[in-house]
């Protein structure tokens, strides 16, 4: 296994900080460790279990960030549910989209998933999202008052001769702009994630329908709509089927369009 792989973040070394700082600063007096350092420990003892339900509570209370997705992530692989892996993987990804450990922590588990019934994300997209919404939205808000200010000024100062930049700039303004476009129109695409060890996927939203294909825990489906408890995706071959929510996790790279169905 490589050793860049399900590495744990802050974990003895944030242990031994936190120590130091505590007696520094508390004249030796022993500090409660939060929730999240908690779970780090019980990670760092190999009780996954205990720290996955750790970190799942702390999300619940509204903590959210890369580090505890990350983890959490590392939490459910240790025990072999790589479809949660990977939910909370994506989670960290969203966040941090050129991280190298979360980008080696998705590889290395989407090698462990059997079937190749995963869909793929094709180049272009994966390009767009090498930056993330925030990063868009600011580069081009930054491009759009350099292009303003540049204007301005070579119409009040026309023999500074800033008709050049002004093109550069108001090409790298349009090209990040659409890419913002592209990016925002395709964050509420929504991935099935299946956490079971096996999901029937079903030819229609019935228990009774015919059982199309299974899919092993791990594996990424397209989501197509939702009928009650029933969810229809697609594969990678672009086989159609219904599977039970009660087997899947739903991901959406835009946080607000993961319950919103056609």
């Amino acid at each position: 296994m490589s050793p860049n792989l399900l590495r744990h973040r802050f974990s003895a070394a944030l242990f031994g900080l936190i120590a130091l700082l505590a007696i520094i600063s508390g004249g030796g007096a022993e500090a409660q460790p939060s929730h999240f350092e908690q779970a780090n420990r019980l990670y760092e003892q190999g009780k996954f279990l205990e720290a996955a339900s750790l970190y799942e509570s702390i999300i619940k209370a509204g903590r959210r960030s890369p580090e505890i997705f990350f983890n959490l992530g590392n939490a459910y692989f240790r025990q072999g549910q790589l479809g949660r892996a990977l939910f909370n993987y994506r989670h960290a990804e969203r966040a941090r989209p050129r991280d190298p450990d979360v980008q080696a922590n998705l590889r290395f588990t989407r090698e462990r998933v059997t079937g190749a019934l995963s869909i793929t994300e094709p180049v272009w997209l994966r390009t767009v999202r090498y930056f993330t919404l925030n990063e868009l939205t600011t580069a081009c808000t930054a491009l759009l008052w350099i292009w303003a200010g540049l204007v301005c000024l070579s119409k009040w100062r026309p023999t500074l001769q800033l008709r050049t930049p002004e093109l550069i700039v108001g090409g790298l303004l349009a090209t990040s702009f659409i890419v913002l476009m592209i990016a925002y129109n395709t964050s509420d695409e929504r991935i099935a994630i299946v956490t079971a060890s096996q999901a029937p996927v079903y030819l229609g939203p019935l228990s009774e329908s015919q059982v199309a294909y299974t899919a092993a825990d791990g594996t990424e489906l397209k989501t197509l709509a939702q009928r009650g408890d029933w969810l229809q995706v697609s594969d990678r071959s672009e086989r159609f089927g219904w599977v039970q929510v009660t087997n899947i996790l739903i991901y959406a790279h835009r946080p607000a369009a993961t319950n919103n169905f056609p």
